[in-house]
């Protein structure tokens, strides 16, 4: 039996994808093994979003070989740079081959009917490949330049699999959730609430969604969060604060847009909202810069995933002129600075309230990990996994509430 050795970097999307691919191997004969010295072949699931992230995934892979064992490279990396591994004796799989994989690899099973086995409670469920944008600055649009929906049918019994496995968090991903179905007829609603209709004790969390692709299913998708088996997480990526950097970027909506959107979940629901910035895009000046930092102000953002601009080859903003990396960092510091007191206003003011919570990992020093409905995280002493508890927050953290259990 060849032994399998797995490693993914990146997104949920492109990890989801590693470990179905490593399930699918697994079921044809392979025995996964914990070290890549242990093994005969590795199966490396690769990021090239950022420049830093490439070259992890170089320096990584480069180690492999000279373990002198089989490489598969999986993910963006052979899509979106494959001149990198020219030369190199290794096997590509890109994600618009995941389909086929099976089939070039020798496989028994199909990659996208296989749902994995992890060490964990949580699992993400690819739904998408591509998107609808043609944002200036992204190599993923390289990677997964259209948009390709997969089946509901297909999802639906990926989740049934993963439920009757034991999963307990049921991740949808893909580079926009938002642009779910625009392909095949049908929707990202459609599909959540075919999936939260299932039967079982599970929550589903929806991943990253564009503003201008939600914005077409708002109402529908905000009647579908209302369902209890539904975390109330957004992930709303604006970029900027700055309706002429959008245009630079190509984003399709204005800031006024989003912050719309952003009322409007708050209206309908207590929910966690997350989003992303690119701070120093080449065209952002400090008045940009300004607009972005009050806008952070103004809708306050539990999770804010800050980004240094990062010049990526075959892109659009590629032949634009960065700005000094000094400034990039201290664009990058006073965001980091802002947020990190927004956070802890912001979970200040759950201290003493109670609220149920699903237990879903074990953290450090025999603490565990759950969620509320909102998706916001909640640490506490002990209790056991897969359960719901009902729990009094006691203390917080700029990243999550402290609970102590309660009887239920």
């Amino acid at each position: 039996m060849p032994r399998l050795y797995v490693e993914a970097m990146g997104c949920t999307l492109n990890r989801a994808e590693t470990w179905m691919l490593a399930e699918a191997m697994r079921t044809s004969g392979y025995e996964i093994v914990p070290r890549p010295e242990d093994a005969d072949v590795i199966l490396f699931g690769t990021c090239v979003v950022i420049q830093r992230t490439e070259q992890v995934a170089m320096n990584a892979l480069m180690r492999f070989l000279a373990l002198g064992k089989e490489v598969i490279v999986s993910g963006c990396l052979p899509a979106a740079r494959p001149e990198l591994l020219d030369g190199l004796p290794v096997r590509r799989i890109t994600p618009s081959q995941l389909p086929e994989a099976h089939r070039i690899l020798g496989l028994s099973r199909p990659v996208l009917d296989s749902v994995p086995r992890l060490d964990s409670l949580a699992v993400g469920i690819p739904i998408a490949d591509g998107c609808l944008g043609a944002c200036s600055y992204c190599i993923t649009k390289v990677a997964r330049p259209r948009l390709r929906s997969y089946r509901p049918e297909l999802i639906v019994e990926n989740v049934k699999r993963a439920l009757a496995m034991g999963y307990r968090e049921i991740r949808l991903t893909a580079p926009d959730t938002a642009a779910y179905g625009t392909d095949i007829g049908s929707s990202l609603p459609e599909l959540l609430e075919m999936v939260a209709g299932l039967e079982g004790d599970f929550m589903v969390r929806v991943g990253m969604m564009n503003p201008n692709t939600a914005s077409r299913i708002w109402d529908d998708l905000m009647e579908v969060y209302s369902h209890p088996r539904v975390f109330k997480f957004l992930h709303l990526p604006v970029q900027s604060g700055d309706d002429r950097v959008l245009r630079d970027m190509r984003r399709g909506y204005i800031v006024q847009e989003f912050e719309e959107l952003v009322r409007d979940f708050r209206s309908r629901h207590e929910g966690l909202l997350s989003t992303d910035v690119i701070v120093g895009y080449p065209t952002e000046d400090e008045e940009a810069f300004r607009n972005t930092v009050e806008l952070v102000e103004r809708v306050r953002p539990d999770i804010l995933n800050i980004t240094r601009f990062s010049r990526r080859p075959g892109t659009p903003a590629w032949r634009l002129k960065p700005l000094p990396s000094q400034e990039l960092k201290r664009r990058s510091r006073l965001l980091t600075e802002l947020h990190r007191r927004i956070s802890l206003e912001n979970n200040s003011r759950f201290v003493g309230r109670r609220m149920r919570v699903l237990v879903l990992e074990e953290g450090k020093g025999g603490t565990v990990l759950a969620r509320a409905p909102s998706y916001r995280p909640v640490v506490l002493d002990a209790a056991p996994l897969g359960r719901w508890v009902e729990a009094e927050i006691v203390d917080y953290s700029f990243v999550y509430l402290r609970g102590r259990r309660v009887a239920d």
